[in-house]
């Protein structure tokens, strides 16, 4: 995948899936997230209720520390990638992000992630 070497952040678009279907949602690559962060109505809308997982986790934002609901989405696709049974954190980020949502460590662990800023390019495979 291009990307531009200059750019803040580098953005993907996602394939979220759950217990009652699909959502497409632009996400930020994060390697500092333990956890892959998506929207809280994203979760309901795959068929989840945050508000009764089980499981909670401390994350750390502009504001402080904040605890939030962590369940298990059936999968992730992203750049011909999928991954299944996925722990994601529940979790609106600020209006003026540029994403709402991060794709962390947990969802690239496995994979062979190559970002080369000086071609512009970011693959991610299967190794």
């Amino acid at each position: 995948m291009k990307i531009d070497p200059n750019a803040s952040i580098l953005t993907l678009d996602v394939k979220l899936m759950g217990k009652t279907g699909f959502c497409f949602i632009n996400a930020a690559l994060d390697s500092g997230s333990t956890y892959t962060i998506i929207p809280w109505k994203v979760a309901e809308k795959l068929g989840y209720d945050p508000a009764s997982a089980k499981q909670r986790i401390p994350i750390t934002t502009a504001s402080g520390t904040e605890i939030i609901p962590l369940i298990t989405i059936d999968a992730i696709e992203f750049l011909g990638q999928k991954k299944e049974n996925v722990k994601v954190g529940c979790h609106d980020l600020p209006p003026q992000a540029a994403v709402s949502a991060l794709l962390g460590l947990n969802l690239l662990r496995g994979f062979c992630v190559e970002i080369d800023l000086k071609k512009g390019s970011l693959e991610i495979k299967d190794p």
